[in-house]
């Protein structure tokens, strides 16, 4: 009986890694390309901006929505309805070839980001039913090492095709559409969740976290660290195609973030992780004074040393994060209480994605500029509590 619920409990993890991997990588691949093309299709930093506002909407609309669904019986259920609309998406924009209006292109970025950012707080609870509690970050470590492994091989490949014109856009969405498909097969093999336990509503848990000093801090200091982030991730596409004019760089620096995240990973063998957080905050610091010199230096090798670093720190604490909030809080508020975070980090996302196309359009060096001095002043205030 030992041995047979062993081989179930490695199968259903083997089935939830398969199934957020292979989803990743599409979406990975998805993502690369879009930033790219959007500054060939469009010529706009502010339309990048725009568009990965629009995302960060379809994730706030989705923080909300998941909380509920999570706490819920239909936890399964809404991961197969996602996966399946998500696929459907896909082939309808590749056959039409609709992406090329730009309105039309922001509700599509919109539609499929719902997948994407529904799924995250229904894993991350369905984990947290599914897996062991003393299993959780090994299981969590596990889980970010694939994802950056993956991140290392996709964009330069990707982008590297995209650029020698021998991957279209249309060709990319059906490859996203592919890696739905698996990742639905994935999700219907999984045990059913047999969740009695009523959830709280979120004026319960917001409540909860307010009471909880720690937990309150750090889901507000996440929030703004996703709004100077959003700044860093419309800085790499522009960095390599209007600074050093070279768009296949692109997929190379989000390889180089990825080595940064495997780094990362990995030094938790060493650098054990607490639940202060504090070698993260000030790898994040050391990171933004790192990334402070590309302005004056235009170095590509400086680039891919600052996000490096700055990847490894975010990593570390992202795992970190994640662990503290499925050991700390109870499962019947563990649905709502990830909700609430992911809401913060997703305004975030809304709000600086359109301040940052905006500023970027502006002035690179005051942009950069803004994104450094957030890190700094966002860490300092964690670290000062301690």
């Amino acid at each position: 009986m030992f041995l047979k619920n062993e081989v179930l409990l490695i199968s259903t993890e083997y089935k939830i890694i398969t199934s957020k991997t292979v989803s990743f990588i599409g979406t990975l691949g998805f993502n690369a390309v879009l930033n790219i093309w959007i500054l060939h299709y469009f010529h706009s930093s502010a339309i990048l901006g725009n568009a990965n506002a629009y995302i960060g909407a379809s994730a706030f609309i989705c923080s909300i929505v998941g909380g509920y669904i999570a706490d819920g019986k239909h936890l399964k259920s809404a991961l197969l309805i996602s996966d399946l609309i998500a696929c459907l998406v896909c082939v309808i924009s590749a056959v039409t070839q609709a992406f090329k209006e730009l309105q039309i292109m922001y509700v599509i970025v919109f539609l499929l980001n719902i997948n994407v950012y529904l799924n995250s707080p229904l894993f991350k609870t369905l984990s947290g039913h599914l897996i062991a509690k003393d299993q959780l970050v090994k299981f969590n470590v596990k889980l970010s090492f694939l994802i950056q492994l993956v991140t290392i091989i996709i964009p330069p490949i990707f982008t590297s095709l995209y650029s020698a014109s021998l991957l279209s856009f249309q060709t990319v969405l059906f490859v996203n559409a592919a890696s739905f498909f698996i990742s639905f097969i994935c999700v219907y093999q999984l045990p059913k969740i047999h969740n009695k336990k009523k959830g709280i509503n979120y004026q319960k848990a917001l409540s909860n976290i307010l009471k909880y000093r720690v937990l309150l801090l750090l889901i507000i200091t996440g929030g703004l660290l996703n709004l100077i982030l959003s700044g860093f991730n419309i800085l790499s596409p522009i960095y390599a195609t209007q600074t050093l004019h070279n768009s296949n760089l692109y997929g190379y620096f989000l390889a180089f973030e990825s080595v940064g995240g495997i780094l990362g990973i990995l030094s938790i063998k060493w650098i054990k992780l607490s639940d202060n957080i504090l070698f993260e905050r000030w790898s994040l610091v050391f990171s933004a004074l790192s990334l402070l010199l590309i302005i004056f230096f235009k170095s590509t090798l400086l680039f891919i040393f600052s996000i490096s670093i700055l990847s490894m720190s975010i990593s570390r604490y992202n795992v970190s994060v994640q662990s503290f909030i499925q050991k700390k809080v109870a499962l019947v508020q563990l649905g709502k209480v990830f909700s609430i975070s992911f809401m913060f980090a997703n305004l975030g996302t809304i709000i600086g994605s359109y301040l940052f196309g905006q500023l970027f359009t502006l002035s690179l060096p005051a942009a950069i500029i803004t994104i450094c001095l957030g890190l700094v002043l966002i860490d300092l205030v964690w670290l000062a509590k301690e």
